[in-house]
């Protein structure tokens, strides 16, 4: 989890709240809300670059205002 934060402020985003599950075999299901309104890329490139930590399974965007 902290990789992924680490890469999210590396992108310039605000993490507005984190809702993780309970790991299952050294994995979990964690939720990140987000302000990316100072963002320094698309949005694609930063799932995309999500994708890249290591640990990270699959990256799903829910919703952009």
């Amino acid at each position: 989890l902290s990789a992924v934060m680490n890469k999210l402020s590396e992108l310039s985003t605000s993490i507005l709240t984190i809702s993780q599950a309970i790991p299952i075999n050294g994995k979990a299901n964690v939720l990140i809300s987000l302000d990316i309104t100072t963002i320094s890329c698309t949005v694609e490139e930063m799932t995309v670059e999500l994708r890249k930590v290591k640990g990270v399974r699959s990256v799903h965007l829910d919703a952009v205002e």
